[in-house]
């Protein structure tokens, strides 16, 4: 999984517990390329997989979060992914 991760994007040290939003930075259209492609080189299914569920999407933040302090709504957080997460998808055959 690391060597997929470096050959893909990044160089550096990574561990089971390296978090795909927050340290490798994927967010909208690159983190749906690098699942989709993930999901390709591994065979892993991913049709049931909510992608909103992990990442945010690309482009404007600004607005929607002053929209969140103006009418008071709390900040929708989201759930980790890393790449140990990964790895047991690879093992299970899907990612969930």
């Amino acid at each position: 999984m690391i060597q997929f991760v470096e050959e893909e994007r990044w160089g550096g040290e990574f561990t089971r517990e390296t978090d795909l939003v927050r340290d490798l930075k994927l967010q909208g259209d690159d983190a749906y390329g690098f699942i989709s492609l993930f999901s390709r080189v591994f065979n892993v299914n991913v049709e049931k997989f909510v992608f909103e569920e992990y990442f945010y999407p690309e482009g404007d933040w600004i607005l929607p979060k002053l929209l969140d302090l103006i009418l008071g709504r709390k900040e929708k957080v989201k759930k980790r992914i890393t790449l140990g997460d990964l790895e047991r998808a690879v093992k299970e055959g899907k990612l969930v």
